[in-house]
């Protein structure tokens, strides 16, 4: 069940992308609709809400699906769990009897699990909380575009108020720096060479 839960109904969640099945048309008709006759400055909220509810309620069949999946997994572990037991095979009709009992306890099981999940499903389709600190909402994309903006245009400000003499000063001060040692280095390598020595007469005869 474990695998059921996490790999397979993960699997199919992850799968469902918030936009699939929407084409362009289909948001552009909302917003219409949600309008009417008269155009309006900014998408109404009703637009957003009737777009919302078409995709979570693509999540209820997934959800359906596993609940169906967890019982006919708990059918195979009644099933293998009274067969394990040597002892029940001395009791047939015991163990037919708490056979019986089990899987009638788990199809009641099944009725009510599935008006839950169409419940929960209910509950999303009701109320689209826009409250959640998940949710990037209008105010908070505007808000972010802002905050770049003021920064760029900080960083924009800061560079034209540096004088260019400075980053000039501090380039020239660098290569003089680079220049001076250069030379040094060249002057202390001939500062150690020693001049030829002087032809004599005798070393010439």
């Amino acid at each position: 069940m474990c695998y059921i839960f996490h790999e397979v109904f993960g699997y199919t969640l992850g799968s469902v992308g918030p936009l699939d099945g929407l084409a362009q048309s289909d948001i552009l008709t909302a917003i219409a609709n949600a309008t009417g006759p008269r155009p309006s400055l900014f998408v109404p909220e009703i637009a957003f809400e009737l777009l919302v509810r078409r995709q979570i309620k693509r999540l209820e069949d997934p959800s359906l699906r596993c609940v169906e999946l967890v019982y006919e997994e708990l059918h195979r572990i009644v099933q293998y769990c009274t067969r394990s037991i040597q002892d029940l095979h001395r009791f047939p009709r015991l163990q037919e009897g708490i056979v019986n009992v089990l899987m009638g306890l788990l199809r009641d099981r099944v009725t009510p699990t599935n008006q839950m999940v169409e419940d929960l499903i209910a509950i999303e389709l009701a109320y689209t909380n826009t409250n959640h600190p998940e949710f990037v909402g209008g105010a908070t994309i505007v808000s972010d575009w802002v905050l770049k903006e003021e920064n760029s245009r900080l960083k924009k400000r800061a560079k034209q108020s540096l004088p260019p003499a400075v980053v000039q000063g501090g380039t020239d001060k660098k290569t003089s720096k680079a220049g001076n040692e250069s030379s040094s280095f060249w002057s202390f390598g001939r500062g150690k060479e020693q001049p030829p020595p002087a032809a004599t007469a005798e070393s010439s005869a």
